[in-house]
């Protein structure tokens, strides 16, 4: 049996869950509902994980692309009998979320091309089609099944299976085959599918579908219509919007009110984001134009792939299960307002997994008003950065002034997304993950030369770059400020000013040889170049004489603050960082010493009470952390000897104060807490 390939195929993603080399010739067609107005790209990422244990040969999308994702020569898992998969053609195609699954006129017309074509390349002279299960197999007299002969599922909805006469006879008379068949009224089809979604009725009976009697105060009301297959229709809302009921009635006791309850959901657009590499290169793109800086955009994205694979409709995996829903029919679900508690339901949703109600409110609100489905691509990407630049200021001022990656990937990380675990196992994976994207986009830049005539040749010295290295591993030198960059060959540097620096690692063979990180006089790692540098930029210390003076020498012990020692010596904390050099004066290390300037004398009077400080160590009292300054769930912890590291919104906040516990002292406290739960150590 040699197989081929539809030509009309416009995405292509193979699916793991299928059985190789199928079994049958190619003689029926078996069309399927996919219950979501998803596309093609969506379907394929539905058909992609082997725990969906799903495929079909192809499926169309709302906007009549066509996608495959089983070749013809192997079986698809589609429709719960293997003897049909092996020798159907198996297509999906976008539909309604609800009864009766209704499939729009550009997916229609792509179905009548693709099964065309189908049947031209196979061979199948005529399509037929009888409505009888028990035709089965005999394909001389029927050669199109549907799903819901062979399990108790409605599919393919009564909306194309009523459509199955009519399928035919336009393939057949493109095929070159009269006949004549009565197609069926495809919105009425059966009684109850004039009882539209949406349409109101008025209960005529007085009992249930299941037999159970109708309360009066029911019967009194006019109801919408949820959905309706068979005699079976359901309603839930009442017209005021002001009773749910959600039950079913028999279509006999049921009659239509000439009004409309509620207007019906406005039509929206939208592809989702897959996470392949023309995602991620839009991505880059859109931000590398708002923030300029590729080590921001860099951290930005690495939290978004970690939070949802960069997929605009991405549902949170473990919520899933819980709601009953994949990534397409949940977004499908919120687009025609069949599924109402996207708001509140807790799950996150979209590339940065929105999950509080009020950010995943004004991404709904924002949607409708741009009449695109949420799960929208481009609009994700505009609500996200207009979230940004609105509510998130000091990320996105971090993110366009960053020097590396971890540093932008850290600020979306505590600051934007804050999920539960911020520990240094997830600030180290995503911000990989944002270098990955920062050695793959990130502009690659030459220093540019300009041409001159040299009235004598320019010698290129032989000497090994190795032979010139002046200094090791461990030696303090004078940075003359620069490039400095992530490898001792990158291309790409970002600049940083001058400062004393320690030389940490040495590279015999690299371009830029010395990676070097600031620090202050007394030799503690300060703000500033922190990377691989050239050469030329690194020089010896001068010597400097001692010069007489009488300024008094304090060395910092446990629990100073430049603040604390500038009161002992009645000056401020301001001149004693400007004497001493020293670029942030809330980092001064014990042993350090400080020069008092001359004239300045040691205070006599009470000292101030101490006022905790970022990088005060401190014995922390507590037994319970928590994971923001505003979370509302502790998690224990042990007490013991810790570092402040943050200070947010004190006298606001519920827990202002960011502690790490100290190694080596038996404390395991890492997360905010309370004021008044430490002393100074």
């Amino acid at each position: 049996m040699a197989f081929t390939n539809s030509p009309l195929v416009d995405y292509t993603r193979i699916s793991p869950n299928r059985t190789k080399n199928r079994n049958h010739e190619i003689d029926t067609i078996t069309i399927h509902c996919v219950v979501g107005q998803c596309s093609v790209e969506t379907l394929g990422a539905v058909f992609a994980p082997t725990s969906r244990q799903a495929s079909s040969n192809y499926g169309i999308g709302y906007d009549g692309k066509i996608g495959m994702y089983c070749e013809e020569k192997d079986r698809s898992w589609c429709s719960s009998s293997g003897a049909n998969d092996h020798r159907a053609i198996t297509i999906e195609v976008a539909s309604d979320t609800y009864s009766p699954y209704k499939v729009n006129a550009k997916a229609y017309a792509a179905l009548i091309d693709l099964c065309t074509d189908i049947c031209k390349r196979n061979n199948i002279k005529q399509l037929k089609w009888e409505a009888d299960k028990t035709l089965i197999g005999q394909v001389d007299k029927q050669n199109m099944t549907v799903h819901r002969w062979f399990a108790n599922k409605s599919c393919p909805g009564d909306y194309l299976y009523n459509l199955h006469s009519q399928i035919a006879k336009e393939i057949n008379a493109r095929l070159g085959i009269k006949v004549d068949v009565v197609a069926p009224d495809p919105v009425i089809g059966t009684t109850a599918l004039a009882f539209e979604a949406g349409k109101v009725v008025k209960i005529t009976g007085t009992k249930y579908y299941g037999g159970k009697a109708v309360p009066s105060w029911v019967l009194k009301k006019n109801w919408v219509v949820y959905s309706a297959a068979g005699d079976r229709v359901v309603v839930n809302k009442s017209e005021d919007g002001k009773h749910a009921i959600m039950s079913p009635f028999k279509a006999c006791d049921l009659q239509l009110v000439q009004t409309v309850a509620t207007a019906p959901a406005p039509a929206v657009t939208g592809t989702a984001s897959t996470g392949n590499a023309v995602d991620e290169k839009k991505i880059w793109d859109y931000f590398y134009a708002k923030l300029g800086n590729a080590y921001g955009v860099a951290g930005l994205m690495g939290n978004l792939y970690a939070e949802s694979g960069l997929r605009s409709n991405n549902l949170q995996n473990t919520y899933e299960k819980k709601l009953g829903y994949a990534d397409a029919v949940y977004t499908s679900a919120v687009d025609n307002g069949t599924y109402t508690n996207f708001v509140k339901d807790s799950a996150g949703y979209g590339l940065a997994q929105w999950t509080y109600w009020s950010r995943k409110q004004k991404l709904l609100d924002y949607a409708k008003a741009q009449k695109k489905s949420i799960g929208d691509f481009d609009m994700q990407l505009d609500f996200l950065w207009k979230e940004l630049s609105e509510s998130f200021k000091t990320v996105v001022n971090t993110l366009k002034a960053a020097t590396s990656v971890l540093e932008a990937s850290n600020v979306v990380l505590f600051k934007f997304e804050a999920p539960a675990d911020q520990g240094a196992t997830v600030q180290k994976n995503r911000a990989a993950f944002g270098q990955k994207y920062y050695d793959k986009y990130a502009p690659k830049t030459t220093t540019p030369t300009t041409p001159t005539t040299p009235t004598t040749p320019v010698v290129t010295p032989t000497t090994p770059v190795a032979s010139k290295l002046k200094f090791n591993t461990g030696d303090i030198v004078q940075f003359a400020g620069g490039k400095h960059y992530t490898s001792a060959d990158g291309a790409t540097g970002s600049t940083v000013k001058a400062s004393k620096a320690k030389v940490t690692a040495v590279s015999k063979t690299g371009k830029h040889p010395y990676h070097c990180r600031a620090v202050n006089d007394a030799g503690a790692f300060i703000s500033g170049v922190y990377g691989w540098v050239d050469a030329s930029t690194v020089s010896a210390v001068k010597a400097t004489q001692t010069p007489v003076t009488t300024d008094e020498i304090y060395v910092v012990k446990s629990g100073d603050t430049l603040s604390g020692i500038a009161s002992k010596y009645g000056t401020t904390y301001q001149k004693l960082a400007a004497y001493n050099n020293i670029s942030n004066p809330n980092k001064i290390s014990v042993g350090q010493k400080i020069k008092i300037p001359k004239g300045s004398t040691a205070q006599t009077t009470v000292a101030k009470p101490w006022t905790p400080a970022v990088g005060d160590i401190v014995n922390y009292t507590g037994k319970v952390h928590y994971t923001s300054a505003g979370a509302t769930k502790a998690i224990a912890c042990k007490g013991g000897k810790a570092k402040i590291t943050a200070i947010y919104q004190l006298g606001k906040s519920k827990h202002p104060y960011h502690l790490v516990a100290v190694s080596g002292s038996g404390a395991t406290v890492y997360g905010w807490v309370d004021a008044g739960t430490f002393t100074k150590a």
